[in-house]
């Protein structure tokens, strides 16, 4: 069961999550941030990312809703705050250690997370109650 709800959620976060980066995140990086852009991104690192991330949304939150049976408010409420929470790791620290990180940027990509994570989440539970 966690292989294939990992399957569902890498599929479903990593299309929302391409919409962002590359309609939103990446051309407002390169207007405000360029010297920050990588020419070529670490792919292997986004990988990590996701799988590890997904995992422990898997583990924390969407596995025990499902056995559960909580509603889909609980879901909704707990991954927002969960994504929001995680996205704030990488942007608070990046506001903190680097120069001319812009603040706006920082507060609408944690917002993203939570959003991303809610959206993500709803849909994989969704699909298997």
């Amino acid at each position: 069961m966690f292989i294939k709800l990992l399957v569902e959620s890498f599929i479903t976060f990593l299309a929302l999550d391409a919409a962002w980066i590359t309609q939103v995140a990446s051309p407002w990086m390169k207007k405000s941030v360029p010297h920050l852009m990588s020419a070529n991104p670490n792919m292997l690192a986004a990988l990590a990312f996701y799988i590890l991330y997904l995992s422990i949304l898997l583990i924390l939150f969407i596995i025990p809703g499902l056995a559960q049976k909580v509603g889909y408010q609980t879901i909704a409420f707990q991954t927002f705050l969960f994504g929001f929470a995680c996205y704030a790791t990488y942007d608070l620290t990046n506001l903190a250690v680097m120069k001319g990180y812009p603040l706006s940027m920082a507060l609408a990509d944690m917002f993203w997370g939570g959003l991303l994570t809610m959206a993500t989440s709803l849909i994989i539970y969704k699909l298997n109650v």
